[in-house]
């Protein structure tokens, strides 16, 4: 289980969780990442998840994962979503960020949909990381939330499935959330490696 890069998922239901991370498998069923992405369940706490990728994505994807973890196209669904990653050099960020540990999460006050903001371990300042163009980076005067990072033993958690794409699948568009930013960002990444 890697517990460098994970999203934590708490306060829902396996099958919710599972139909979750299917849909964003199945609406990213053309990039490498979203194949073979293991959901692990505590033997120890109820309802809480660590989502785990087989294919590392880059940080700008794995933003959008943690932002359509909050806002899936599943029913009824109402979860607490965290994403941990260790900032490195290319991933857009400030020098000064370079190496620290963030803490990934849509704001409750969040009115926009297409954001997701950042605690550093250690700052006590949060920060927006929108998706539009002039927003990817950008200080709050507050710390909304405490870097909070579960010390995770790895025998407390068990597989409980591994997703794969179901391209077949046709998913629907909600307008909430970061999908269709994402749909562009891989379109136009294609036309310049492919173009």
């Amino acid at each position: 289980m890697n517990t460098k890069e994970y999203i934590y998922i708490e306060g829902i239901a396996r099958e919710k969780v599972i139909e979750a991370v299917q849909a964003m498998s199945n609406l990213y069923a053309d990039v490498e990442f979203s194949k073979g992405i293991e959901i692990f369940e505590s033997n120890k706490n109820q309802n809480s998840f660590i989502i785990n990728f087989s294919f590392r994505p880059d940080f700008e994807r794995f933003k959008y994962f943690v932002n359509y973890l909050h806002y899936p196209e599943v029913k009824d669904y109402k979860a607490q979503v965290r994403g941990f990653w260790t900032v490195d050099r290319v991933d857009g960020l400030p020098q000064n960020q370079t190496n620290q540990r963030v803490m990934l999460y849509v704001s409750d006050i969040d009115e926009e949909g297409d954001n997701v903001h950042a605690t550093f371990q250690g700052e006590t300042t949060s920060y927006k990381l929108g998706f539009a163009v002039g927003e990817a980076y950008k200080a709050l005067n507050n710390l909304e939330l405490e870097f909070d990072e579960y010390k995770i033993n790895s025998t407390e958690f068990d597989l409980t499935k591994t997703i794969q794409p179901n391209p077949s699948v046709q998913p629907k568009q909600s307008g909430k959330g970061c999908v269709l930013t994402l749909a562009i960002i891989i379109i136009a990444s294609g036309w310049i490696v492919f173009g």
